[in-house]
């Protein structure tokens, strides 16, 4: 009997021991690594300064100047509206010609083989529309101008350590 307790005892020693060696050693680690979270903030309402302003640059001047840190990096959060109306629409479109590919295999045939290509036609087009408006996002921001009208108003803010 004395020998469980010992036993018992050893073991719950050794399982203190070990969860504070585990503590100290995640607290060490966490100290050493440099994450985005621990340098990064989100900046809400920020306000729109218009056509022709480079809004990532307005905020990095406005952090450098007004609190004197460094900035590494400014991502600006957009109103992605018109993506997600042209995918949903596109989507209807494939819904579409998966429930004519359906009758076809039921029935060896399309119900109307017209419909089926005018329906390709119109996913084709999404395609198009969707790389269309892809493309002036990633090369609008610099040559369009005129795209600050899909900020939202939030930024994230990453600071050099």
């Amino acid at each position: 009997m004395t020998i469980n307790y010992f036993t018992l005892y050893v073991f719950l020693f050794m399982f203190i021991i070990y969860r504070k060696v585990n503590r100290d050693t995640s607290s060490k680690l966490d100290e050493e690594a440099d994450t985005a979270s621990d340098y990064t903030i989100k900046v809400k309402n920020y306000p729109n300064p218009g056509r022709g302003i480079d809004i990532d640059e307005d905020i990095k001047e406005f952090f450098e100047s007004k609190f004197d840190l460094n900035v590494k990096k400014v991502n600006l959060v957009y109103d992605l509206t018109d993506f997600n109306n042209i995918n949903e629409e596109k989507l209807k479109y494939i819904e579409n010609k998966k429930d004519m590919l359906e009758y076809r295999t039921e029935h060896g045939e399309f119900e109307n083989e017209q419909d089926f290509e005018e329906n390709e036609i119109q996913i084709d087009n999404c395609n198009l529309i969707l790389h269309k408006k892809q493309a002036e996002f990633y090369n609008g921001i610099s040559e369009d101008k005129d795209f600050y009208r899909h900020f939202t108003g939030i930024a994230f803010v990453s600071f050099a350590t």
